[in-house]
């Protein structure tokens, strides 16, 4: 099976970045293969970040490994860890909420030595290209993590708001959630997951009124509820952004 390597970064493609990761983990694994996932999280958004990474691992499978580098702490005390989900998926990246599992998952994790930083830079604010990169390509390669260093438990939680609980009243039941993420098309992503039923939204008033199952239910500039194909609650207005904010309480119904 050919190494595979996914990359989740904020580095953008207007830098000398992304080349660097790739060169980085190619002259470690040559017969390497990259996925690039996105360099386009927004600048230091943990959140946004932790919320790709959870669509991905949904779709990868062992041995595959992700590289996370959405690093506002680089270069600081902050630690690099490896992380292993469920599913036999890696993760590397740096200790700070990202690769922590959003709904209590068990996970193994290990602390990684400073013996996988590559000696040939002297820069501290680059661990993507000179830690996390050639790492991650040489667990894909085979590299067991027992080897990375001691195991550990993750020092930050996730940064995503846990999923919001149903709590059963009869034959209905209701959620109460949050706004945890505007996608690039302004639609407002929450941490409300679907369940069978009708899902109904009650505030923001906006937007009450039942789910749809596509976007183009409504005509353009008028408000929506659906879930998205992450299985998440998302409220969106067609064609315009939803104009809601991180944080904007979401109630909802189910009727079974």
């Amino acid at each position: 099976m050919i190494p595979t390597v996914a990359l989740i970064t904020d580095f953008g493609t207007t830098e000398s970045y992304v080349a660097e990761l790739h060169a980085a983990m190619l002259a470690r694994v040559p017969a390497l293969r990259i996925l690039d996932v996105t360099h386009q999280v927004a600048p230091f958004d943990l959140v946004h970040a932790s919320l790709v990474l959870e669509r991905v691992v949904a779709t990868l499978a062992h041995p595959a490994v992700v590289v996370v580098v959405v690093d506002p702490g680089v270069g600081t005390a902050r630690r690099g860890v490896v992380v292993a989900r469920e599913n036999g998926v890696l993760l590397v990246g740096p200790d700070n909420g990202v690769l922590a599992p959003i709904d209590g998952e068990a996970i193994c994790a290990w602390e990684i030595s400073s013996a996988f930083r590559q000696r040939n830079h002297t820069a501290t604010t680059f661990d993507g290209r000179d830690l996390f990169g050639p790492l991650g390509a040489m667990l894909a390669a085979g590299l067991h993590p027992t080897l990375v260093g001691p195991t550990t438990d993750l020092s930050v939680p996730s940064v995503v708001a846990t999923t919001a609980e149903w709590r059963e009243e009869g034959e209905l039941a209701y959620a109460s959630g949050r706004v945890v993420m505007l996608d690039r098309y302004g639609n407002a992503v929450t941490n409300i997951r679907a369940r069978t039923g009708q899902l109904t939204v009650l505030e923001p008033l906006t937007f009450r009124g039942p789910c749809v199952r596509a976007y183009g239910a409504v005509l353009p500039g008028e408000s929506l509820a659906l879930v998205g194909s992450s299985g998440r609650l998302e409220l969106a207005v067609r064609e315009a952004s939803s104009g809601l904010s991180v944080g904007t309480k979401v109630t909802v119904r189910c009727d079974r």
